[in-house]
């Protein structure tokens, strides 16, 4: 039993850093699912030192439940609040974070 309040605790704990976290960097308006996509682009662009390619967003833990209209309309919401930048040309599917 003290192990399962432990991680009932701990979850809890986590849950708290997030949403401390999400108001720091200004996530805290976005929906669930951009916010799975902005943090796939942060693990894949590895915090920003490479591009994303849309197959690798597709595909990756984070967003591979979202339908491809929501991740698209993920990349625009991201887009237009800065947060993300397109790169390339219009369907070369790259996205970097923005500095």
């Amino acid at each position: 039993m003290t192990i399962l309040m432990s991680s009932r605790k701990l979850y809890a704990d986590l849950l708290i850093l997030a949403h401390s976290m999400e108001n720091d960097l200004k996530l805290n308006n976005l929906k669930n699912s951009d916010q799975n996509v902005y943090a796939c682009i942060v693990l894949l662009s590895k915090d920003g030192n490479r591009q994303a390619h849309l197959s690798e967003i597709k595909a990756h833990e984070l967003t591979k439940h979202l339908s491809t209209p929501s991740i698209y309309n993920a990349l625009r919401t991201l887009i237009k609040c800065g947060l993300i930048k397109k790169q390339g040309t219009a369907r070369s599917g790259l996205y970097a974070l923005s500095k």
